[in-house]
């Protein structure tokens, strides 16, 4: 009995919300440090730097935990949708330029590939926020020197079924 890879899933379905020919947004999953480093390891790559964002992030948290019994896995996945912003923004400036044409678009976007994935059944039930100044509020400072606002899924229900 074997589970489906969850992250190489979410990552499939990353890949659905990209225009035609783009390789944005972005995806990696892993603990949140692990992420901001990575982010930071970018801006040292030119070739990344400018192309970083937008991005979906798979959040794994300690407490990150799978229900299972022979036949099925569900567990809560943890989700950040982000994109770049400029530091004089208000937050009517950002909900113009940032929220409703770049992350929202992109969060509906990827609920609705998320409800289509194969090998995962999603009843839709989550918890969404938004985030002006991601990740001020947790460290006092912008997420790896980043000017960036997010959209945060959290408690998103994604059952995964075993193979024989």
């Amino acid at each position: 009995m074997t589970f489906p890879n969850i992250y190489t899933l979410i990552g499939n379905t990353v890949a659905q919300c990209r225009e035609t020919g783009e390789e944005k947004p972005y995806f990696q999953y892993g603990h949140s440090l692990e992420i901001v480093n990575t982010l930071m390891e970018k801006d040292k790559n030119g070739d990344w730097k400018l192309r970083k964002f937008p991005a979906i992030f798979l959040i794994i948290k300690p407490e990150t935990e799978e229900r299972r019994n022979y036949f099925e896995s569900e567990t809560e996945l943890d989700i950040i949708i982000v994109t770049d912003t400029k530091p004089t923004w208000k937050a009517s400036d950002r909900d113009l330029n940032v929220f409703e044409p770049i992350l929202i678009p992109l969060y509906d976007k990827f609920i609705y590939e998320l409800g289509k994935t194969q090998g995962i059944k999603f009843k839709g039930e989550h918890t969404f926020k938004k985030h002006y100044y991601w990740g001020s509020s947790q460290t006092g400072a912008n997420v790896a020197n980043d000017y960036a606002d997010a959209i945060e899924i959290k408690g998103a229900k994604i059952t995964t079924y075993s193979s024989c």
